[in-house]
């Protein structure tokens, strides 16, 4: 004889576990009680590397300074293993500000930052450039093992030199991915609109989840208009969930609270004007 009452409840839990998870969504909310952001505290990263030093490459050591003015390569700065010249990286821009390269010791790149250009990177071991445009900056992930690289803005061109976020590897043989491509519509907003282009990531505090955030803020009077948020989870780049906002008008960046059960766009206003920062509610 059947167990109806028992079947009955086989069935339901079978489907629970056979349904698929709910995707999170992203709610405005109040600014909740006991909540804070993890940028808040001082930081404890390590000071960055700048020519001219010496670090450890595939066990050799190599010597990276600023390359002489009338070197015969033409070069900005050179890498030496044993006093030979093992790479040389050429000016980046013709004109704009000096470039300043820096890096950390632990990583497999270096950076460089120009104000034509935006942020470059290179293979550390070979020199080379593992892009051709430019990028906002890096953040890193709070392991330590990899980072984000949001594109970079040109005041030239008034578009993103590069519509693509890239995932870098920090360790190990240095490595690309692309994690979010913006519309074309949205990749030259200087040139319809009067505004710039503002992308800002951050990480939640145990580095499984990170944020994207995209928005245009106006020319004349700085102030930051509509734009999306996206979540993504960090094991496998996957895009969660999004949503498409009214930015506070002073937006600077995104931010995760330390319970990672909050986004942040965080709102910061000229002295005696409101504060607007926003927070999101992350439903799973």
């Amino acid at each position: 004889m059947l167990n109806h009452c028992g079947d009955a409840a086989v069935i339901v839990f079978a489907m629970l576990v056979a349904s698929p998870a709910q995707k999170p969504i992203l709610v405005p909310v109040p600014p909740p009680r006991g909540e804070s952001s993890i940028a808040a505290g001082p930081s404890r990263e390590p000071e960055y590397l700048m020519p001219p030093f010496t670090i450890s490459v595939n066990g050799k050591a190599m010597s990276i300074r600023n390359a002489d003015a009338d070197n015969a390569d033409d070069d900005v700065l050179t890498a030496t293993v044993s006093g030979r010249r093992v790479w040389g990286i050429p000016p980046l821009s013709a004109g704009g500000t000096e470039t300043t390269f820096f890096m950390k010791r632990e990583w497999n790149v270096l950076l460089a930052d120009q104000s034509r250009t935006g942020v470059m990177f290179f293979d550390l071991s070979t020199g080379m450039p593992m892009s051709d445009a430019g990028y906002e900056g890096m953040v890193v992930s709070p392991d330590g093992k990899w980072a984000l690289l949001p594109p970079w803005f040109s005041w030239l061109s008034e578009c993103f030199v590069d519509s693509r976020t890239l995932r870098l590897t920090l360790r190990g043989q240095p490595k690309t991915k692309v994690v979010e491509t913006m519309p074309k519509s949205e990749s030259c907003p200087g040139q319809d609109s009067e505004r710039r282009g503002f992308e800002n990531v951050a990480f939640s505090a145990d580095g499984k989840y990170y944020a994207l955030v995209r928005a245009g803020q106006a020319y004349e009077d700085g102030l930051v208009g509509d734009g999306v948020v996206k979540l993504f989870q960090s094991s496998d780049d996957k895009e969660l969930t999004s949503l498409k906002i009214k930015f506070p008008p002073h937006c600077t960046s995104v931010e995760f609270s330390k319970s990672g059960n909050y986004l942040i766009l965080r709102d910061e206003p000229e002295a005696g004007r409101r504060d607007e920062t926003q927070w999101l509610r992350i439903m799973r």
